[in-house]
């Protein structure tokens, strides 16, 4: 049991690490942006491997508002990784040739790139979710006054996240106002990164703060 439980944390914090690294595309080449997509659809499946009881109970127990919200998210979230693997397929240049193209390029790539900024941002609305119980080790592990400066940094960072969710045009990739994917080359990475790890935190903020509410909607 506490090996699986490790292994479920070791799977969640690639995936943590490697969808910021995914969002970087040329900047990290295409190559590696390939590869490293291959990387996240196992750990997904892993993933969803490790958690095969949350399908077996799909049709037992009452259905919360909580339950209901974190089902339609989870069922969108695969759809949208299903949409992703399929349409990154389809484009790869750097896979085994045996690897099958099932859409046209244009088509396929259309829908990664929406798709992929849905994902990112339906991800870690998923992971805020869950983070209940990570806030309650930290709750007991530091003191008052330090835990009280940890959320006020979270805080702060997910209000830059904010700020970079609208600089990085994110609206305008997810709502296909924007057709091609734009980079500045001469950008550093640690810039780049920066950016994408304050809006992560904005979604994990507000999925957490989400899951909160739904949470006392239940007690009620």
């Amino acid at each position: 049991m506490i090996e699986k439980k490790m292994i479920r944390h070791i799977v969640d914090m690639l995936m943590i690490i490697v969808l910021p690294l995914l969002m970087a595309f040329e900047l990290i080449g295409r190559a590696t942006h390939e590869w490293l997509g291959v990387s996240m659809l196992l750990l997904v499946i892993v993933h969803q491997g490790l958690n095969w009881k949350w399908y077996r109970n799909l049709l037992h127990g009452k259905y919360t508002a909580m339950r209901a919200v974190t089902l339609v998210l989870d069922f969108a979230l695969i759809a949208l990784m299903i949409l992703q693997a399929v349409s990154g397929i389809s484009m790869a240049r750097h896979l085994p040739d045996a690897v099958p193209a099932l859409l046209r390029r244009s088509v396929a790539r259309s829908i990664h790139m929406t798709c992929a900024y849905w994902c990112f941002t339906f991800m870690c609305v998923h992971a805020g979710f869950h983070m209940n119980a990570l806030t309650a080790r930290m709750k007991q592990r530091f003191s008052p006054v330090a835990f009280s400066m940890l959320r006020i940094a979270v805080w702060l960072v997910a209000l830059y996240g904010m700020y970079a969710f609208v600089k990085r045009q994110l609206p305008g990739y997810m709502f296909m106002q924007i057709q091609f994917a734009f980079f500045d080359y001469e950008e550093s990475l640690i810039c780049f990164f920066a950016d994408y790890l304050a809006v992560m935190a904005l979604f994990l903020l507000l999925g957490h703060l989400l899951g909160g509410v739904l949470r006392k909607g239940k007690r009620r």
